[in-house]
């Protein structure tokens, strides 16, 4: 099983962040025993990006995804740090986390959860 922290792209690394037509390499790796899943936590929290591993934040610049995934990402951070509930209600809210979660998962091969 892969440490939880980001691994730099190599050969033995597959171009999952471009399924849906996102940008570069996705950051999942391989191991002797055949791949593995990094598992990470989606929750905005701080104003930085709301992608967590267990041991730090996934920077912005480390999330390669496709741009409509990350223009729905940025929004849902701003709806959570500067609108609180004044925008969308807190189950639409929670509802659009458990769906980038989803996609998050997707594009890049890994398990994300929401944490609400």
């Amino acid at each position: 099983m892969l440490s939880p922290t980001l691994h730099p792209p190599t050969s033995g690394l597959g171009l999952v962040g471009r399924r849906a037509g996102g940008v570069g390499l996705g950051m999942a790796g391989e191991t002797a025993e055949g791949p593995s899943l990094t598992s990470a936590r989606l929750h905005p929290d701080y104003g930085g990006s709301p992608l967590w591993l267990p041991n730090r934040r996934v920077e912005w610049e480390e999330i390669r995804v496709s741009q409509l995934l990350r223009w729905r990402l940025e929004a849902w951070v701003n709806e959570a740090l500067h609108h609180a509930g004044l925008v969308s209600t807190d189950g639409d809210f929670d509802a659009e986390g458990h769906e980038l979660a989803r996609l998050l998962s997707d594009e890049l091969n890994w398990s994300v959860f929401y944490e609400t």
